[in-house]
């Protein structure tokens, strides 16, 4: 058993010179929290704030100089030494739970990622460089990548985004994260990335409404794999508008984005599913409806170009050009009638 022990730490001792030290700021930030919690062996303090009681009040916010480390622990990948031989990651080993990095998605699955103190979304590559923390308490993002804060200053009279040293008294550093907007506490800006070309720079923004895509984050495993378009033989594309189905030109918004499985056809901007019904007078009816998979009427086949209804017998999703209002509408079907031509585009802009 001794044996395996020192073999055990020989490789962790190993592992650890072939990654990088933390930074003189982790280092200060250590320093801080440790003096806050009274601990003056830091052999002592490191596993007391890695388990039990002392993990509770540097995790519960009882030590109000461990505030800095808290912010910076979760996107420090590094090695910060204690002893000779004895080291720790901050990021796996003293951030908080409610610290935890995520990985942050456009609707149609584009990353946020950090290079060289700028942001950018493109085709997810799973690195570092896509990692972000939020912290509850200073309402701070960090970037994993290179240990910084997402800042927002002004320049020519313009709002511009970077990644800057972390301050917990800077203003230009606090987060709002509701709704799946990314929104500047104080200068009223939202995140903004451009979804038709990948690679491009992520900045910020007047806040748009909530329909709006290219505002619009969540975490990458939240976002549906699935989301697609339908556009008509005219070209133009299906859209949701107050339960009502309809065409228009598209654009960045959520109208016009449907998430497709399961023979369902949910919109992303109500969370309905596209639902035929009979009126009172025995016709044949198009809305969206709360969605439930075991609703007949709610239930569709896509092939050939035909979006047809897979419970109604020979009912077709319809768009007839001529209507003022270019309402949609569902209609017998027939071959090779124009109206009921659509193409199932998977989104990507």
């Amino acid at each position: 058993m001794k044996l395996f022990g020192l073999v055990a730490f020989a490789a962790t001792s190993s592992l650890a010179q072939f990654q990088d030290t933390c930074s003189q700021q982790l280092t200060d930030a250590v320093a801080e929290c440790q003096k806050s919690a009274g601990i003056d062996d830091l052999k002592l303090f490191i596993p007391a704030i890695k388990d039990g009681a002392g993990r509770d009040n540097y995790c519960g916010n009882a030590w109000a100089g461990c505030a800095k480390l808290k912010l910076l622990a979760p996107a420090s990948d590094c090695i910060f030494w204690i002893w000779k031989g004895w080291s720790v990651n901050p990021s796996k080993e003293l951030a908080c739970p409610a610290d935890q990095t995520t990985m942050l998605c456009t609707p149609n699955r584009l990353a946020v990622s950090e290079g060289y103190g700028l942001l950018y979304a493109n085709t997810i590559q799973s690195n570092t460089n896509e990692q972000f923390a939020y912290n509850n308490e200073t309402k701070a993002i960090v970037a994993k990548s290179n240990g910084q804060c997402l800042d927002v200053y002004k320049d020519n009279n313009q709002f511009k985004l970077h990644t800057y040293a972390c301050d917990s008294k800077n203003t230009n550093q606090k987060w709002t994260i509701t709704n799946h907007k990314v929104q500047h506490a104080v200068h009223g800006v939202c995140l903004q990335a451009d979804l038709g070309h990948p690679g491009a720079a992520v900045g910020v923004a007047p806040c748009s409404g909530a329909s709006e895509t290219n505002q619009w984050f969540d975490a990458c495993d939240r976002v549906p794999k699935g989301y697609v378009q339908l556009r008509a033989a005219t070209g133009k594309n299906l859209l949701e508008y107050n339960s009502g189905l309809y065409l228009n030109p598209g654009g960045h918004d959520f109208n016009d984005i449907f998430e497709w499985g399961n023979g369902l056809l949910k919109s992303a901007s109500n969370g309905q599913c596209l639902d035929v019904y009979k009126d009172g007078n025995g016709q044949f009816k198009l809305h969206t409806y709360a969605c439930d998979s075991n609703n007949g009427n709610q239930k569709w086949t896509i092939a050939n170009n035909v979006v047809k209804h897979a419970t109604h017998n020979n009912i077709c999703l319809d768009a007839d050009p001529t209507y003022a209002d270019s309402h949609a509408q569902v209609w017998e079907c027939t071959p090779n009638n124009p109206n009921q031509q659509w193409t199932l585009l998977q989104y990507s802009k």
